[in-house]
């Protein structure tokens, strides 16, 4: 997604790395990147709807 196309959420590039590198859910996110299976939760998840979240997921 480009930049300009990221309205409020383009503030977050301004706060300052050493502002967020203790913030609990800043620290938490980042421990997802180790598991890669994680993320693809969290992406399905993002969907709004637990049927479809778990289709991508196949589950049932």
């Amino acid at each position: 997604m480009p930049y300009d196309e990221l309205g409020a959420l383009a503030l977050l590039a301004h706060i300052p790395q050493e502002a967020v590198r203790d913030n609990p859910d800043v620290v938490a996110v980042s421990a997802l990147a180790e598991r890669p299976e994680d993320l693809d939760t969290l992406d399905a998840c993002s969907t709004g709807s637990l049927r479809r979240a778990a289709d991508l997921l196949h589950l049932h």
